[in-house]
């Protein structure tokens, strides 16, 4: 049962931890991305395909 106490304390701690260094600190971040920001995407639609021209099937060490 000890155990849980400690675990208990060292999360309260820890997360006493985090809000005094977020109220201490500056921790903002200047500029965030997503990695998108990295790429063109240029869309490009394609409305005259026909779905049974495109096919599933893949070969994968000598068999379909």
């Amino acid at each position: 049962m000890e155990s849980n106490q400690d675990d208990k304390f060292k999360l309260e701690s820890r997360k006493a931890q985090h809000v005094k260094l977020v109220i201490d600190e500056d921790v903002s971040v200047s500029k965030t991305t997503n990695g998108f920001s990295l790429f063109d995407i240029v869309p490009r639609s394609i409305p005259d395909i026909n779905y049974t021209d495109i096919s599933l099937e893949t070969e994968f060490l000598g068999r379909t």
